[in-house]
């Protein structure tokens, strides 16, 4: 459970002249700052006994925290570097440490979003434990997704009732989608229905991009947001490149 951000500013840009300053966490408003907003964020069990190892051995500082200097403080970015650097070394193949992977300490954050990701957890729960909002989550992440065509195909055929199943290879994926936009529409109320038609809009020109004569990404989102994923609009009056891009593969 985190509580509070601590970011190294820096003495030059910092109020008090400090290194570190103490912030509310990312994606939390100010005023919550007075309710004291904590973000529970789930871990690994091999993590969870790796921390509770280092407690028992070491505890923590006054404030909390895990990791510190010998005298308490924040460890410096510098130290930080150094020993990323060590840690790289040891765990990466030589080839793998000339790249840049995993470079940053920061990569790791990035890591961790994609892991979930890729297991199919909402959007919205992910959104939620790294401190962002949704539509940033797909605008940066989603792309990690490609590939995956068959098991979002397989997830969405699972939900639909048994009048709607047909063989896949019947199916186009644009069918597949309107059914099971179709299928969850009446469940939600209308934030539940902008999530929903959103989430499908941004993930499905990924999806089949890669396919040939896919519509231009942009475009294909537009269409699928505003008419082809609200039920209310599908068929209704649609320009030409709209028709255009709901037309292809």
């Amino acid at each position: 459970m985190l509580t509070v951000a601590s970011p190294a500013a820096g003495r030059d840009f910092s109020d008090d002249g400090r290194v570190h300053e103490a912030r509310g966490l990312k994606g939390r408003p100010r005023q919550a700052a007075a309710r004291l907003a904590t973000r529970n964020v789930p871990i690994p069990p091999e993590l969870v006994a790796l921390l509770r190892d280092r407690i028992e051995r070491f505890g923590t500082g006054e404030d909390g925290r895990l990791f510190r200097s010998a005298n308490g403080n924040p460890i410096q970015s510098c130290t930080w570097w150094q020993v990323w650097r060590k840690v790289r070394r040891l765990a990466l193949t030589p080839e793998q440490f000339a790249t840049p992977l995993m470079r940053r300490r920061y990569d790791l954050r990035r890591s961790g979003i994609t892991w979930r990701l890729n297991p199919g957890v909402p959007a919205t729960e992910i959104a939620a434990w790294a401190g962002h909002s949704v539509e940033m989550l797909m605008r940066v992440y989603a792309r990690c997704v490609a590939g995956l065509q068959d098991v979002w195909i397989a997830r969405m055929e699972a939900t639909l009732p048994d009048s709607l199943a047909r063989e896949t290879s019947q199916v186009t994926w644009y069918e597949h989608s309107c059914a099971f936009i179709d299928a969850r529409w009446p469940r939600h109320a209308g934030k539940g229905r902008i999530s929903l038609a959103e989430g499908l809009s941004v993930v499905a020109p990924i999806l089949v991009k890669s396919l040939r004569g896919a519509a231009d990404p942009a475009v294909l989102r537009h269409a699928l947001r505003r008419w082809a994923f609200n039920p209310s609009r599908r068929s209704a009056a649609m320009p030409a490149e709209v028709e255009a891009a709901l037309a292809g593969p």
